[in-house]
C-alpha cells in the first residue's frame, strides 16, 4: 500500500490544484483561448464576444487588444468582411497610442503590431493581384502596368512593416529572448520572404520584356536579398523609421505631399543636367533618386487612403501618384 502512496498525493494534489487553476487565469489567457477557438471552428464573433468582455473589464490590456486585431484580420481573410477591416484599422491605431516605451507589457506586443499590420497589407496585395489577373484581359497594356504597379506599391509597404518588426524584434532581450519574441522574429522574417516574392512577381509584370534598367536593377537587389533571407542571413538596406509607420492618415498625407515635391525637384534637376550633357554616373544617380522619391510618395499616400475609415485600394490607373511610380519604372533612360 506504501507504494502507492506517491500517486495518491498527486493525484490529490491535481483535484486541488483544479479549480484554482481556472480561477486564477489571467485575461490575456482568457482572450488567447478564445483566439485560438476561433482558428479550429472560424466562429468569429463569438472569439469577440470573449475578448471583448476581457477588454471592458481591463481595457488597458494591449495583449488582448493584439489578439482581437488578429481575430479581425483572420474575419476579413475568410470572410471579406469591411467592417472587420475597419476594427482591425482602429485597434492598431489603439495599439500604437497605447505602447510606452518602458510599459511593462510582453516583449512581443510591439514586434506583432508591426506584423500583423505587414499581414493585413500582405493580405491586400494578393487580393488586388487576383482580382487583376481575372480582369487584366480587359484591360490595356499601360492600364494593366499601372494597376499592377500598386500592388507592388502594396508588397513594399508590407516589407517596411515587417522590416520594422524585425528590427524591434531584435532590440528587445537578445541575450534571452522570451518564446513570444523568438515567435515574433520567425513571423516578421516570414513575411519579409511573401514581401519579397509580391514585389519580384509585380516588378516581373511591369517590366516583362526587361526594358527599363531601374525595374531590372530593383528585382536583381530584391533577389540577392530574397536569397538572403532564405537562408537566414539579414538584409540590408534603409530601414523605415518608426514614425514614418504610424497609423495617422494626417502624417501620410504630408510625407506623400513632401516626397512628391522632391520628386519634382530631382525631376527638374535631372532634366538640367540631361541638357547639359552630365556624366552617366551623376545622370544614373538622380535617375535613382528620382525613382526612390516616387517610390516613398506612393507609400504615403497608399497607406493615407488605406487607414481611413472605409479606405479602399485604388486601381493604379485612379491614382496619380502610382501613375508617377509606374511611369519612373518603365523609363527606358534617364534623359526622356
Amino acid at each position: 500500500m506504501t507504494r502507492y502512496l506517491p500517486f495518491l498525493l498527486i493525484l490529490l494534489l491535481l483535484q486541488c490544484a483544479g479549480p484554482r487553476r481556472a480561477g486564477f487565469e489571467s485575461s490575456y489567457q482568457k482572450a488567447l483561448n478564445a483566439y485560438y477557438a476561433s482558428l479550429d471552428d472560424r466562429d468569429f464573433n463569438k472569439a469577440l464576444q470573449k475578448i471583448d468582455q476581457v477588454l471592458q473589464a481591463n481595457p488597458g490590456d494591449l495583449e488582448s487588444r493584439i489578439l482581437r486585431a488578429q481575430v479581425y484580420l483572420s474575419q476579413y481573410r475568410f470572410q471579406q468582411n469591411a467592417n472587420a477591416r475597419d476594427r482591425l484599422l482602429r485597434d492598431l491605431q489603439s495599439l500604437e497610442r497605447g505602447l510606452r516605451p518602458g510599459d511593462a507589457t510582453s516583449d512581443w506586443v510591439a514586434p506583432r503590431l508591426y506584423t500583423t499590420t505587414g499581414d493585413w497589407l500582405l493580405l491586400e496585395g494578393n487580393y488586388q493581384l487576383i482580382r487583376l489577373d481575372t480582369a487584366q484581359v480587359q484591360l490595356s497594356a499601360p492600364r494593366r502596368s499601372a494597376n499592377v504597379t500598386g500592388v507592388y506599391a502594396l508588397y513594399r509597404a508590407a516589407h517596411h512593416y515587417y522590416a520594422y518588426a524585425d528590427s524591434l524584434a531584435h532590440l528587445e532581450r537578445e541575450e534571452a529572448p522570451s518564446p513570444g519574441l523568438l515567435k515574433e522574429r520567425q513571423h516578421a522574417r516570414d513575411g519579409l520572404i511573401h514581401a519579397h516574392q509580391g514585389m519580384l512577381e509585380t516588378l516581373y509584370r511591369v517590366d516583362p520584356n526587361r526594358r527599363a534598367p531601374q525595374t531590372q536593377a530593383r528585382r536583381q537587389r530584391l533577389m540577392d536579398q530574397f536569397g538572403r533571407l532564405l537562408y537566414g542571413q539579414s538584409i540590408q538596406g534603409p530601414r523605415m523609421p518608426s514614425a514614418a509607420l504610424t497609423f495617422d492618415p494626417s502624417v501620410h498625407r504630408a510625407a506623400a505631399i513632401y516626397y512628391d515635391s522632391r520628386n519634382l525637384q530631382v525631376a527638374e534637376t535631372l532634366e538640367e543636367r540631361c541638357a547639359a550633357g552630365a556624366a552617366p554616373a551623376v545622370l544614373d544617380s538622380l535617375w535613382h533618386r528620382r525613382i526612390r522619391m516616387a517610390e516613398e510618395a506612393a507609400f504615403h499616400h497608399l497607406m493615407e487612403e488605406l487607414l481611413r475609415p472605409g479606405g479602399q485600394v485604388k486601381q493604379g490607373e485612379d491614382d496619380r501618384f502610382i501613375q508617377n511610380l509606374n511611369f519612373e519604372l518603365t523609363s527606358t533612360k534617364a534623359c526622356e
